[in-house]
């Protein structure tokens, strides 16, 4: 999980991320308990990381998977 600023200073951003994929998103509050959207991304985490969890990929590029960047190009 990665905390990253926000634009509004009242918050910062939760980033779940499990193999390379993010798997949740959200804003909490630098100000009060933010156990509802923690709750909410633990339990995004918690179906990532299930053995027989598959990742569908959030958005299509032209970018190669990581592993792929290691190979010698022709």
């Amino acid at each position: 999980m990665l905390l990253a600023a926000d634009l509004d200073p009242r918050h910062v951003v939760a980033l779940a991320v499990v193999r390379g994929a993010l798997v949740a998103k959200r804003r909490l509050p630098r100000a009060g308990d933010p156990g509802l959207e923690l709750t909410a991304v633990a339990r995004e985490l918690e179906r990532a990381l299930a053995p027989a969890a598959t990742m569908v990929p959030r958005a299509e590029g032209p970018w190669l998977p990581a592993e792929r960047y290691a190979e010698p190009s022709c």
